[in-house]
């Protein structure tokens, strides 16, 4: 199944909310170096996240919008994402 813009961005998002380089994005988010760099130029150029020397961070507007379409989509999620110190992460990878 073809996954949509949203959850592309969602997922980049997550994954640069600690930092990563753009091979970590590309293989984590399931892109190739050509969709990742479109991505990742879009989401800087809307101050969603910012480069820091080899490093994607999610900036505060990024968290904004990641909160928010993780809140949107919360009643699919049933409960299984937590908003505790740890940041925005599945109750089962904070449970180990």
């Amino acid at each position: 199944m073809k996954r949509g813009r949203l959850e592309i961005i969602e997922s980049i998002l997550l994954i640069c909310k600690n930092g990563a380089k753009k091979t970590e994005i590309v293989y984590k988010a399931n892109l190739n170096f050509k969709n990742a760099e479109t991505y990742l130029k879009w989401l800087n150029d809307r101050e969603m996240i910012m480069k820091d020397g080899r490093f994607f961070k999610l900036t505060s507007r990024g968290s904004e919008l990641l909160f928010k379409v993780i809140v949107k989509d919360l009643p699919l999620y049933k409960g299984v994402w937590s908003y505790g110190n740890h940041g925005v992460a599945p109750v089962s990878k904070l449970m180990q």
